[in-house]
């Protein structure tokens, strides 16, 4: 049975603790690393179980489709291609009987046939470590696993003489009853050989029987499949031989069979992968995290976004507020960190804290543009203090162009009156009223007030470089166009030539 998060449910469970009776899912855990299986609880710090990846994996019945393409990649197609037509290749077309089956044909074929049968065992132990790309070409024909092909062949001897005791023991019933139990448990004595490489193994009753009762029905469902799609591939060869020439209807014959082997295997592979948690060992490839080939294990950021979320749900929240004090504390312009604290302060009404705190959650919501949010917090701050005043000339600018693009005009005009008094010779002085101006001439429709912000740019900030393009903002004015104020970089003493038609 797959275990669900504790903190996510509905979320399967990848690490669970013993000590702490919980269960995780990667969102909990996301500096543990499944590479190497290690991870420690966040709770009480001792190593965690990891339940591996077949708590997520997608059941074998919903993906026939993919089961039946995957011979069609390159590497596969390769292999089928030269077992089936270098045998065809190298037969004689004439000669007796000795020269057309002759030894070096009789050994290429066997040869072949071991590769084939070792490519098959290496699609099936790739599937089952979760890596659902074909084996390389090379696979086939290099390297160790021809035991496997050979071990192969004993099992099959091993149990065609079983059948053949059993019809000999007790007559027709038992050819029928042996035959039955052999192939009902073929495909689990395959998996079993491919896991244990073991012939006593893979022919033994009762280990057969145990693995078919740990996957369950699904055994039988996935039986029945291949039966459908033996059925199907047999009568495919009957037609093919049936309605083609032998020169054509050989090589199909021995494709058909090939790519049946391939899906075979590979759909039993699949099948240790889904229960791999029933049959013993567990997988960590194709993991369903999608970033987790982006996450460092030692990521510390999402592991205090984990402890958060955890200690919010378990209602510790004495251990939170130290979370995030600690994590700004290492991070003090950490954008997402103040987010976090603010909201943490307005959930707890913390006004004190929020006072405290006011510049940089102020400058955070104007440099992401966030309006809403920064009208919000400013009139949060107004009930708090009645004397609450921006006092930054950079900030007052920031907040006043984020509340403009945001639609709220009035406010943020309120916060641009009389700039120069508040703040005499300031270099933010061109900018405020040239934004100002911008506010009146296109958002509330006052030329004439506009106009007169202008001409003090013009007159007062000379020296300013934005006050060098205050004769075309006349000229728009006059004109009744749209005010296009050249946007400076508020707040760093900077301009660019991005130009801004809110």
């Amino acid at each position: 049975m797959h275990q669900d998060c504790d903190y996510h449910p509905g979320d399967p469970a990848r690490w669970s603790c013993g000590d702490c009776q919980l269960s995780y899912c990667q969102r909990c855990m996301p500096d543990a690393d499944t590479r190497s299986r290690s991870g420690n609880c966040p709770h009480c710090g001792n190593r965690l179980a990891f339940l591996g990846s077949g708590q997520v994996i997608t059941p074998f019945w919903e993906r026939i489709d993919r089961f039946f393409r995957y011979p069609l990649a390159r590497a596969p197609l390769q292999v089928i291609a030269i077992c089936t037509f270098v045998p065809l290749a190298i037969r004689p077309d004439a000669g007796s009987l000795l020269n057309r089956y002759n030894l070096f044909a009789l050994v290429v074929t066997l040869v072949l046939t071991l590769a084939l049968m070792k490519y098959t065992y290496a699609v099936l132990q790739r599937t089952a470590e979760g890596n659902m790309q074909p084996p390389p070409l090379a696979e086939a024909f290099t390297g160790s696993g021809f035991d496997v092909a050979v071990l192969q062949l004993i099992v099959f001897v091993i149990l065609s003489a079983l059948v053949s005791t059993g019809a000999m023991l007790f007559g027709p019933v038992g050819l029928v009853l042996t035959l039955v139990m052999v192939v009902l448990g073929l495909p689990a004595s395959i998996m079993i050989l491919a896991m244990e490489r073991s012939v006593p193994s893979a022919v033994n009753p009762l280990q057969v029987a145990s693995l078919i009762s740990r996957i369950g029905w699904p055994y039988l469902v996935f039986y029945g499949y291949l039966l459908l799609m033996f059925m199907a591939m047999a009568a495919a060869q009957e037609l093919a031989l049936a309605k083609f020439p032998p020169m054509l209807a050989q090589p199909l014959s021995g494709f058909l069979g090939s790519s049946f082997m391939l899906i075979l295997f590979h759909m039993m592979g699949y099948l240790l992968y889904q229960y791999q948690r029933e049959l013993g060992f567990v997988s960590t490839e194709d993991d369903p995290d999608p970033d987790a080939a982006q996450r460092k294990p030692d990521d510390r950021s999402a592991r205090v976004d984990a402890d958060i979320d955890m200690r919010l749900k378990d209602g510790r929240y004495r251990e939170v507020h130290s979370l995030l004090q600690a994590a700004l504390k290492r991070e003090p312009h950490n954008g997402k960190r103040i987010d976090q604290w603010f909201k943490w302060l307005k959930a707890r009404d913390d006004g004190e804290q929020i006072l405290r705190d006011q510049t940089p959650l102020l400058e955070r919501l104007a440099r992401t543009g966030r309006g809403r949010e920064l009208a919000e917090l400013m009139d949060y701050l107004k009930r708090l203090d009645d004397n609450f005043a921006l006092t930054s000339p950079g900030l007052i600018v920031a907040c006043a162009r984020t509340l403009h693009r945001s639609g709220d005009h009035v406010r943020a005009l309120s916060l641009l009156r009389d700039f120069h008094k508040r703040f005499p010779g300031d270099e933010e002085i061109a900018p405020a009223y040239l934004l100002a101006a911008q506010i009146l001439a296109n958002a509330l429709h006052k030329p004439d007030r506009a106009r007169s912000m202008i001409e003090y740019v013009a007159k007062r900030c000379g020296a300013h470089p934005l006050s060098a393009n205050t004769d075309e903002y006349l000229r728009q004015i006059d004109a009744n166009e749209l005010l296009v104020i050249e946007k400076a970089s508020f707040g760093v003493g900077g301009h660019n030539q991005e130009q801004t038609r809110t």
